[in-house]
């Protein structure tokens, strides 16, 4: 008895501090709203509720506040770590149902084409590469090393560097990073040939992996295998060498010019025949013709049957790191997205009608974002002048939003001809990937600069899971399947969608007037004297070496979510005054609604604790941003009624765009 009146003790204690935490952040205001857990805000709330860590206290650490048992809410973390991850992979069930029924009575092509390749998809069991190697040798007239009993050293074959045939095929068919990086801007017309860069640049091949692939495609015996890695990785070496020069002179060429560099044209005239560049006018740049003259050398010393079979190895990694490992209706969904993306959103806003009605909320949001935007620059707190404060009016003016990647006009039609080109065969998995990764390349690799056809619309070809500006053409892109629970739901009310969808619009505008951003006019081009000056304002650099210390590697990124997050709040509440008096039911006690706003922006930034280290290349960890973002808000602070010993109360909160 003595230890159960212990722990009964301990546990008490427990729940007295939890409930002091709880206490500590109560204000008492009225009315107080009522929201039943039948309604899409209940339902919110709810999820809020079961994320918080009650035993945390929000001026200490506001991440682990709000979302320290986000596990205990999604206890299948295997399949996502966080909420975008979630949309996601829920997403993708919901699409391999629907691939799977019976398709309806005239439906578009394009839609049959996307359920054979889904189709061949779930009717694998395992992949063999050997298979792309065979497609390949009997479509491309492609000599390949499927098997060293077939393998037979090249005679009498003309024209110069045979090896420059291999590396124009299978370019096409998705391999990139190795030797050359290819760019096409097609609003100059302009091919880039530049070292591999994108995606971390040049990533060497390991044992294991290149062990994995040449006894499972080319059967090499052990002795042949560790002569090859040798050699392989020797050569390798080499390449990371060149990759590490330091840059030089560019030049400019066109398709006659670039002649005077055989090996360099002989490759472009591959790259032209095997993709759908526009040959009239086409200019080509050299990024660091240095690069590009010792690259020669290197591999002109090699022999050309040594540079195929590396090739192909490259060639087959490469698709094992974007293909399929596992054929279940989720992952083949996955891949129909990946390859197939606008057909896909297509299918998705035909199951989702209320959605693509409710958009004009969206827009409107938007606009009041951009007014608030437009206040926040107006008061010119680093004391620009006209001719700058000009120069980001314009800017902003120019901003627009994109809901959707689909082509608005004439939809159904115009994906009929994106599509066009593909033919897919649900009984041949290999022959239907090829095609894809085909399509891909001349959609998303070398066509890397997206179409704007149409003066108010953008295309983008590309798989993109979360909303992002495109500088170019100052378009902020909010893909249509981001804008689901826990992000957005048209029932919601403002607030929750404000603290959500609203900070994603702020943060993408911010884009605009970032570090790299500046360096773009309202049109997209670039204008390095708007960029030169802004940076040139004493108290501008103050500010920015002010963020620059939370994350350098991550500037951009933290400069859009402290201004993003701060211009989502202040536009909600200049907009809903009243909302200040108001509270929400939380815990069993009534909960401001500023509090609210903040406890509801963390969640779509939750994430597993398994994986709490992780950080995206790009954004860094969701901790970070969070208490980054709030606790460079003044705000924040004044809200939660933080002392100025805790670690949310900082001395000095940076800002570039607030005195």
């Amino acid at each position: 008895m003595g230890v159960r009146r212990i722990l009964a003790f301990q546990l008490l204690i427990v729940v007295f501090a939890a409930n002091q935490v709880l206490c500590n952040l109560i204000e008492i205001a009225t009315p107080a709203l009522t929201s039943s857990e039948s309604t899409i805000d209940g339902k919110q709330l709810k999820s809020i509720e079961g994320s918080m860590d009650l035993t945390t206290d929000p001026c200490e650490n506001f991440y682990q506040y709000a979302c320290g048992n986000w596990d205990n809410l999604h206890t299948d973390t295997s399949k996502y770590h966080d909420s975008y991850r979630m949309i996601e992979y829920y997403t993708n069930k919901e699409l391999a149902i629907s691939l799977a029924e019976k398709p309806p009575a005239q439906e578009p092509k394009f839609m049959e084409k996307a359920r054979a390749y889904y189709k061949s998809c779930v009717n694998m069991k395992q992949l063999n590469l050997t298979q792309y190697l065979k497609w390949l040798e009997e479509n491309e007239n492609l000599r390949t090393i499927i098997n060293p009993s077939t393998y037979a050293p090249r005679q009498n074959v003309t024209g110069p560097m045979f090896w420059l045939k291999y590396l124009g095929i299978l370019n096409k068919y998705g391999l990139k990073g190795v030797f050359l990086e290819e760019t096409y801007f097609k609003r100059l017309g302009i091919l880039k040939l530049n070292r591999p860069l994108r995606n971390s640049g040049f990533v060497k091949l390991n044992f294991h992996t290149f062990k994995v692939l040449t006894l499972s495609s080319f059967g090499w015996k052990n002795q042949t295998l560790k002569d090859k890695w040798t050699q392989f990785s020797h050569f390798e070496q080499d390449l990371i060498k060149l990759y590490s020069l330091a840059n030089d002179t560019n030049r400019s060429f066109n398709l006659d010019t670039i002649k005077q560099i055989p090996w360099l044209n002989y490759y472009v005239n591959w790259l032209l025949y095997n993709t759908q560049f526009p040959v009239t006018k086409l200019r080509i740049l050299i990024k660091d013709m240095s690069y590009m003259s010792a690259l020669f050398k290197l591999l002109y010393a090699h022999d050309d049957d040594f540079i195929c079979e590396y090739l192909q190895i490259r060639f087959m990694w490469n698709v094992l790191l974007n293909g399929n490992l596992k054929f279940t209706p989720e992952e083949c969904a996955l891949k129909s997205r990946q390859y197939m993306f606008l057909a896909m959103d297509w299918l998705f806003e035909r199951q989702h009608p209320h959605l693509i009605k409710s958009l004009p909320k969206i827009y409107g949001m938007f606009d009041n974002i951009k007014s608030h935007y437009k206040k926040v620059l107006l008061a010119n707190p680093n004391g620009f002048n006209a001719s700058i404060m000009n120069f980001l009016l314009d800017k902003l003016s120019s901003i627009k939003l994109q809901v959707g990647l689909l082509p608005r006009n004439n939809t159904v039609q115009r994906l009929e001809d994106i599509y066009d080109a593909l033919h897919m065969n649900e009984s041949n998995f290999y022959q239907n990937h090829l095609q894809l990764l085909a399509y891909q390349t001349n959609h998303s690799i070398l066509s890397y600069i997206p179409s704007k056809s149409h003066s108010e619309e953008y295309i983008e070809h590309a798989k993109k899971i979360s909303p992002y500006f495109h500088r170019l053409y100052n378009i902020v892109v909010v893909p249509i399947t981001t804008l689901q629970l826990p992000i957005y739901d048209s029932n919601l009310s403002d607030l929750y969608i404000y603290s959500s969808v609203g900070y994603i619009l702020g943060h993408e505008i911010t884009h605009g007037y970032d570090t790299m951003g500046t360096q773009r006019d309202a049109n997209g081009l670039t204008v390095d004297i708007y960029h030169d000056m802004i940076n040139s304002n004493r108290r501008f650099q103050e500010n920015l070496s002010c963020i620059r210390k939370l994350n350098n590697g991550k500037i951009d990124e933290k400069i859009a979510d402290v201004t993003g997050f701060r211009v989502a709040f202040q536009t909600y509440f200049e907009l809903n005054p009243e909302a200040r008096l108001k509270t929400v039911a939380l815990h069993g006690a009534n909960v401001t609604l500023d509090r609210l706003f903040f406890l509801n922006h963390a969640q779509f930034r939750c994430r597993s604790t398994q994986i709490h280290l992780f950080a995206d290349k790009t954004h860094g960890t969701a901790e970070d941003r969070i208490v980054d973002a709030l606790a460079h808000f003044p705000e924040f602070v004044k809200t939660f009624k933080c002392s100025k010993y805790t670690d949310m109360h900082l001395e000095k909160t940076c800002q570039l765009w607030r005195k």
